[in-house]
């Protein structure tokens, strides 16, 4: 069978289209950031990258000697970032071994996890460049270091923040038991509605994302807000 007609049958069964919705919503909106974040951490908290890659340096090797203060501090925050990411994996791991009963399937549903995961995440750093497009978050006006600069800091973390709880509610696509699951494979349920909306969602986002980066790369086309820039 050609590729194209595969998918599309693939993509119609009611258990894959939600799985692919669940990886590709939770990857773009937990991956939406501030753009110049950096910058903020080296002018405004005069955090150094030699500094920085030192500190890092000393805490891991401390951590591993056993110092527990350090390795406490090593490991706090950066591992209660990762819970969620750690989580969806293990959720999204576990469908895959309860709809992966039929031979030869499970390679197909092993790409199509990491086909949609990785189709979102440039398409959130997309998103991201385009929010912060319309706002004056750039190095210049960082280095003002004003209420105004400030401001609008503030309104670009508190929208990626809010994208990033909007990621948890990919969740409710998922089946709420294995039971469920199994309901649903033998019942055959399929939708051609859902087959060409998830093919639509994940080619519109790989063509964006490629469009918005070739766009960035041109003078007369940087400038555009959905190129990263802040309106020609």
């Amino acid at each position: 069978m050609p590729i194209l007609p595969f998918l599309y049958d693939v993509f119609q069964q009611e258990v894959i289209y939600r799985y692919s919705a669940f990886r590709f919503c939770f990857s773009v909106f937990s991956q939406i950031t501030v753009t110049e974040s950096s910058v903020i951490q080296s002018d405004w908290a005069k955090v150094e990258p030699l500094n920085s890659g030192i500190a890092s340096m000393i805490t891991a090797f401390l951590t591993i000697s056993g110092t527990y203060l350090i390795k406490k501090r090593a490991s706090g925050v950066p591992l209660v970032g990762e819970v969620p990411f750690a989580a969806a994996d293990y959720v999204a791991q576990l469908l895959i071994l309860e709809i992966g009963n039929h031979k030869g399937f499970e390679a197909t549903l092993l790409g199509l996890g990491v086909t949609t995961e990785s189709v979102g995440t440039p398409f959130a750093t997309v998103i991201t460049k385009t929010v912060d497009g319309y706002f004056d978050i750039e190095r210049t006006f960082i280095e003002q270091d004003n209420h105004f600069v400030r401001s609008q800091v503030t309104y670009t973390y508190l929208i990626a923040y809010a994208f990033n709880l909007l990621s948890i509610a990919a969740v409710f696509w998922l089946p709420k038991q294995k039971d469920e699951v199994h309901e649903m494979q033998r019942q055959n349920r399929k939708s051609k509605f859902w087959g060409i909306a998830t093919m639509s969602y994940l080619i519109f986002s790989l063509a964006w994302t490629l469009m918005t980066n070739i766009l960035s790369l041109f003078d007369s086309t940087s400038c555009l807000r959905i190129a990263g820039g802040n309106g020609c």
